[in-house]
């Protein structure tokens, strides 16, 4: 059976000569199921054919490091729409790990957000989102925004999807509830007589007994009026999960809208069976359950609307909290002392805190005693002391001495998340 190899070019850093080059192509070609590994100094860039079913790339990159070299990585998050829970995160987990180059994927549900690690060069972002909609979900556009648009456009989607979940309340309510109301009155009334004659004759489906009219009413009027207030509800509420439950399947998976349409379409189609039965004079049986279906779904997405409101207001209150972080940084330059915009600094870079000045970013003392205040994210009032080692977080408060602090996290990932 012929191999199916995968080629992937490894960014390599620390190379500085032709023993470098070898040492590089010997590691990876030590790995089992790789076939061929080409390393260029000057591109600084390492081609490798290997079997993916024998060695991953998270593999090949072990080798590179106990070789003594590094490879490039780089991190990008993604804002993802249309995730409903658990069942979701792990499909867009597994849609983010197939384009070759991604490292690794962790997906937040609470903040709807996806942090990818991936080889530079080898996968772009259009691939990351090709793979996200694959798989049935999406991902809102912000490469071309500003900070501060990109937040509006966030705000602006997230207030969208809870607009378009209240209006499938609404419409789910306008339906449902007559049809509850009527649902309920006609099985409380067929269950008064009970034993009867009349009954009898109702769950015969008999023009005969002592009110015809009535007779027919129940057993054949209401369900057919059942069956036009459920079925906006089931074409227009139900749509979504219907939609995502194909998309599920087509992934070969599943996720709670499976379940809901599942459940949905079950007692819809069934009812809608039996009332054919009736108005063709089948047995089939004597009781639909449209309302059952409109209930399970005008419930659930009202839960629904609920939930992307809680997430609108986690967000709100994120952003809030990021909000609280310097936009400059004292940065240390030799023996001088540089201000810069937040947004410049990156991992590796010494920092100087002033005594009550806020942390810029996460990161460890390397130099200086002090107390910092951290309530702003434990509630708990009692300054901290740090000293060399001491981990510091950004936007909290160097309440004492000064300090000097190597950076470990820029940007989104600042700030405790």
């Amino acid at each position: 059976m012929e191999k199916l190899l995968q080629q992937i070019e490894l960014p390599v850093t620390g190379m500085t000569c032709a023993a470098c080059v070898r040492n590089v192509e010997r590691a990876l070609k030590r790995a089992d199921g790789v076939e061929e590994a080409n390393v260029n100094l000057a591109t600084e860039r390492a081609t490798v054919s290997f079997d993916p079913s024998q060695v991953d790339v998270n593999q090949l990159i072990s080798r590179v490091s106990d070789a003594g070299y590094g490879v490039a990585t780089a991190t990008i998050d993604l804002p993802i729409t249309g995730m409903t829970c658990a069942a979701c995160v792990r499909n867009v987990e597994r849609a983010l790990h197939k384009p070759a180059g991604v490292l690794d994927v962790s997906v937040n549900l609470a903040t709807e957000k996806a942090t990818v690690t991936y080889l530079p060069g080898t996968v772009r972002r259009p691939d990351l989102v090709k793979a996200v909609e694959a798989a049935g979900y999406g991902v809102l556009d912000l490469s071309s925004a500003a900070p501060a648009e990109m937040e509006d456009a966030e705000r602006a989607a997230r207030q969208a999807e809870i607009d378009r979940q209240k209006r499938l309340v609404l419409i789910g309510a306008i339906f449902t509830i007559p049809l509850f109301i009527l649902s309920m009155a006609r099985d409380l009334y067929m269950a008064s007589f009970a034993g009867s004659s009349m009954a009898t004759h109702i769950l015969n489906g008999t023009m005969e007994g002592p009110n015809p009219s009535l007779n027919w009413l129940l057993w054949s009027g209401f369900p057919f009026v059942f069956f036009l207030l459920a079925t906006p509800v089931q074409v227009i509420v139900g749509r979504q999960y219907i939609v995502g439950a194909w998309k599920a399947l087509k992934n070969r998976s599943a996720n709670m809208d499976t379940l809901i349409a599942m459940g949905s379409l079950a007692a819809y189609i069934y009812s809608v069976v039996v009332l054919l039965g009736i108005i063709f004079g089948w047995q089939i049986g004597d009781h639909v359950y449209f309302e059952t279906s409109a209930v399970i779904l005008t419930l659930i997405t009202l839960g629904k609307l609920l939930e992307a409101r809680a997430k609108g207001k986690t967000s709100e209150a994120i952003k809030k909290l990021m909000g609280l972080a310097p936009r400059t940084a004292l940065l240390l330059r030799g023996d001088q002392e540089v201000e810069v915009p937040v947004d410049d600094v990156v991992e590796g870079d010494h920092l100087v805190v002033r005594p009550g000045e806020k942390i810029p970013l996460d990161g460890i003392v390397i130099e200086g005693r002090s107390s910092v205040d951290e309530s702003m994210l434990t509630g708990e009032s009692l300054p901290v002391n740090k000293s060399i080692g001491a981990a510091v977080i950004g936007a909290t408060i160097n309440k004492q001495g000064r300090l000097i602090i190597e950076v470990t996290r820029t940007g989104g990932a600042s700030g405790g998340d």
